[in-house]
């Protein structure tokens, strides 16, 4: 079970956005990511901001905060908490867990994912999809369409994803070289796993060793392990009444 928050940068750090503003987050003079507000304006993610600004005059450009996209995030990761038992962070915006408890519990898959959607809108106010399926990379790409799919449908579903959405649940330690396999791949034609499946298991791993086997694994839609994100502790706000002689500065650090 695999929960998705779409525009999670702009969602945690537009704050000051009024509701149904438009606002982009933005890195190296370029959008990175954009509202739904924006979207509609005509703004996508890779325009330069001058662009951007052109087709939309009302947008507003904030810089990526990763610290802060982290920190607001563990507000949804409890709220999955309150539904299922071992959630994971995949990164600020995804979260999984596996499906079979939570759904025990509910009474079933749809009545969990309904119960999760109602328990993170009502603690964080945001919009999000939930998908379910086997592997890693199905479950995401079924919350992305924020679906459930059948296990008899999963190879199904999976075959017509493109095979680079597989990268995100590759090792740090392979992504470079699974990066080149895929372009080369593509470069060959092989785009969607289906594609990639059919070159045949022995040949994969052959060619491309230890992260032929790992791709191979994500393509099928067999469970692998993703190294979670730690979970960031929110932030921590104290505040301290003064009963007097507190009107300056100077007066309360005097000793």
């Amino acid at each position: 079970m695999v929960v998705w928050v779409p525009d999670w940068p702009v969602h945690c750090l537009v704050v000051d956005l009024p509701p149904g503003g438009t606002g982009a987050v933005v890195h190296s003079e370029r959008i990175e990511v954009a509202s739904g507000a924006a979207r509609s304006a005509g703004v996508r993610s890779g325009m330069s901001i001058r662009e951007a600004t052109y087709v939309c005059p009302d947008l507003i450009c904030l810089p990526r905060d990763p610290d802060r996209e982290a920190r607001a995030f563990s507000a949804v990761v409890d709220a999955f908490d309150s539904v299922a038992a071992g959630v994971e962070c995949v990164r600020p915006g995804v979260a999984r867990c596996r499906a079979r408890g939570p759904a025990r519990w509910h009474g079933s898959e749809e009545a969990a994912a309904s119960a999760l959607v109602s328990a993170i809108e009502e603690a964080v106010g945001v919009e999000c999809f939930v998908g379910i399926a086997d592997g890693p990379v199905a479950s995401l790409e079924a919350a992305r369409e924020g679906r459930i799919v059948p296990a008899g449908e999963n190879q199904l579903f999976l075959g017509r994803i493109p095979l680079h959405r597989a990268l995100w649940a590759v090792p740090v330690a392979m992504a470079d070289r699974a990066a080149e396999a895929i372009e080369l791949l593509t470069g060959l034609g092989v785009h969607t796993c289906a594609d990639f499946l059919a070159l045949g298991r022995g040949r994969v791993c052959e060619r491309f060793g230890d992260v032929g086997e790992r791709l191979w694994i994500l393509a099928s839609g067999d469970d692998a392990a993703v190294l979670p994100s730690e979970r960031a502790q929110a932030d921590i706000t104290v505040e301290y009444d003064i009963d007097g002689g507190g009107e300056s500065v100077q007066t309360m650090t005097v000793p």
